[in-house]
């Protein structure tokens, strides 16, 4: 089949000039990818027409800049896919730290709430223990101060740094503040108030680089976990 295109090039601004010309044509080729065709000239000068569009092209003006490709396009044979996954690369090591340090410090947050809880526990167990033993059958005696450490280091042992317990026990049988504790019974001394106080020193169990002197920390810091306990005891 043979037919005739017309190959037109225009330039803008005080030079304006436009070129074109006009041939026959023949489809050579077929395919998905589309048609394929060859210049069928007619006598000579047609062909020399024609060589004058490559000179024409070449001297075309620039496009404006908001048509010009961006700086970043895709070089000529470049694979674009290859850029893609570059890209997805550069991008992913760049999240993968904030990531890393969000797992460990959630790690840590559950570890700080998991101590908080086991020491209001084992206070409260303490004091249980405490204000029950003399009131038992028979007149059991009232509980020392070691048995009652033994009983919160006992509740304590999935803790981290369980050296850093300390126990102190408190009774208070008078209607007034005394040196170990400002918690008072309005019926004493028909009750008396037991205290059990339980401080630990929590420790991140995942720790990473920190500068305490600055306030900065990848991680929690240490922390004072401390819980107490106050029932009444029956004289």
């Amino acid at each position: 089949m043979t037919c005739r295109h017309t190959i037109s090039i225009r330039s803008d601004g005080p030079s304006a000039q436009n070129t074109s010309t006009s041939m026959a044509t023949r489809s050579v080729r077929q395919g998905h990818d589309g048609t394929g065709a060859e210049f069928a000239f007619r006598h000579e000068t047609d062909e020399q027409r024609f060589q004058t569009v490559p000179t024409a092209i070449a001297a075309h003006p620039p496009l404006p800049p908001w048509l010009a490709l961006p700086s970043h396009s895709v070089a000529p044979g470049r694979d674009v896919a290859a850029g893609k996954r570059g890209q997805a690369l550069i991008e992913f090591a760049l999240i993968i730290p904030l990531v890393f340090l969000l797992a460990v410090n959630a790690v840590n947050f559950g570890a700080f709430i998991f101590a908080w809880i086991t020491v209001a526990d084992a206070a409260r167990a303490g004091a249980q223990y405490m204000v029950m033993s003399s009131a038992s059958t028979g007149s059991a005696a009232r509980a020392t101060n070691a048995q009652i450490t033994a009983l919160v280091q006992n509740e304590t042992t999935s803790l981290l740094n369980r050296a850093s317990i300390v126990v102190a026990t408190c009774v208070n049988s008078t209607s007034s503040a005394t040196a170990c504790t400002t918690l008072v019974d309005p019926e004493a001394p028909a009750y008396t108030l037991a205290a059990v106080d339980v401080t630990y020193t929590f420790k991140p169990p995942i720790s990473l680089f920190s500068f305490p002197g600055l306030g900065i920390g990848a991680t929690l810091p240490s922390a004072s976990i401390h819980r107490k306990a106050v029932m009444r005891l029956l004289q």
